[in-house]
């Protein structure tokens, strides 16, 4: 198949789109899989990840539609819109203090973000699968703002500032775990993994 991409924030237009076109010998090999049999007894499935870009507001519901529009067996052209699931986006700010002394506030500490794997990612023995100290079962590091405002890119780690400062921002609902993979000079690392909930 050949696939195109518009990036909405890249071309200013106003949603994304992805143009999926089967070429000759990717139809000639649906036709073959399908044989003389009835076509509606089968489905084309088309898997996609999406990101959600630096106009996202923390806390405040995501719009997250989508519309198909194909050219059936017949020549004629048909379109399908989605239903209108919707996406939330937030964040945590936090402070790396010394255990000792609270107002002592600790630069340089380094954290990663972790969230459990799906069933499905483990049966598939997912790439992307790992164990953390302290939580039960196969997670997944995950990528996400390191500012309140969503610019730049997403990373995977973040360092506390001068001040102490920790920001973990564009992260969907839901539980997720922190993970302090360097310590601020002077210091150990936290030996246990943290739960965030957004």
């Amino acid at each position: 198949l050949i696939l195109t991409d518009v990036n909405s924030l890249s071309e200013n237009k106003p949603s994304d789109s992805i143009k999926i076109e089967l070429t000759a010998e990717g139809m000639s090999k649906i036709s073959t899989a399908i044989g003389s049999n009835n076509f509606s007894d089968y489905m084309l499935r088309i898997y996609f990840d999406a990101q959600i870009n630096a106009n996202a507001t923390a806390g405040v519901q995501i719009p997250n539609q989508a519309e198909v529009k194909y050219v059936n067996a017949s020549n004629i052209e048909l379109n399908k819109k989605s239903d209108k699931p919707y996406v939330l986006t937030g964040g945590i700010n936090l402070l790396k203090v010394d255990a000792a002394d609270n107002s002592k506030t600790l630069s340089d500490a380094v954290f990663e973000v972790y969230r459990a794997a799906t069933a499905e990612e483990v049966a598939t023995k997912d790439n992307r699968l790992t164990e953390i100290p302290a939580v039960d079962g196969k997670v997944i590091k995950v990528s996400f703002f390191n500012n309140a405002s969503l610019e730049g890119d997403k990373v995977t780690s973040v360092s506390s500032d001068k001040n102490g400062n920790v920001a973990i921002y564009g992260l969907a609902y839901g539980k997720y775990y922190l993970i302090e993979v360097k310590a601020p000079k002077g210091y150990n690392t936290l030996n246990e993994a943290w739960e965030l909930k957004i």
